[in-house]
């Protein structure tokens, strides 16, 4: 995770990987731990080295998101993580160069990223069990996991959005 994190791998991949790896309840654990990681370093990095990086990578599209995350900080940073608008990499890398408050970093990520890692996970998990085991039962469950991962997806928008509109 912080290999990838560094080269901007997708973490969805990684989520994947892991609980194909490991399982589904400790691909969870390792792939939260991984992310949490892997967002804490390049926060750290971004908040070290400024927003040159997010400017040059974010072009005019930086002052907009520099402001969002200045002035909402944590309901900002849920936000970006539930309806992933950049790659994760380059998000922690810019909250931490908007030098918003680390515990509105964190939160905002593990409150986030953590359905999605649960979903991504037992996705991964399911994968690996179609592969060893390509039977209709297995691709029922798979397809099952899909269809939820996409619906957690829209009911999260759907729940952002709203908050968002409270907030303005």
């Amino acid at each position: 995770f912080m290999l990838g994190g560094a080269v901007a791998f997708p973490v969805t991949i990684l989520i994947l990987a892991t609980a194909a790896v490991f399982g589904p309840w400790l691909g969870m654990l390792y792939a939260g731990a991984g992310v949490a990681a892997s967002a804490g370093v390049m926060f750290a990095i971004g908040a070290r080295f400024g927003p040159s990086v997010p400017r040059r990578l974010l072009g005019r599209r930086w002052g907009k998101l520099r402001d969002r995350l200045q002035r909402r900080g944590l309901l900002a940073m849920i936000a970006l993580r539930v309806v992933p608008v950049a790659p994760f990499s380059l998000v922690n890398l810019a909250a931490g160069a908007a030098s918003i408050r680390f515990v509105d970093f964190a939160l905002g990520t593990l409150i986030g990223m953590g359905p999605g890692i649960a979903a991504i996970a037992l996705m991964g998990d399911r994968i690996a069990k179609v592969l060893a085991d390509p039977s209709a039962g297995q691709i029922e469950v798979l397809v099952l996991c899909v269809a939820g991962w996409i619906a957690l997806s829209f009911a999260a928008q759907a729940v952002v959005s709203r908050l968002g509109e409270r907030a303005t």
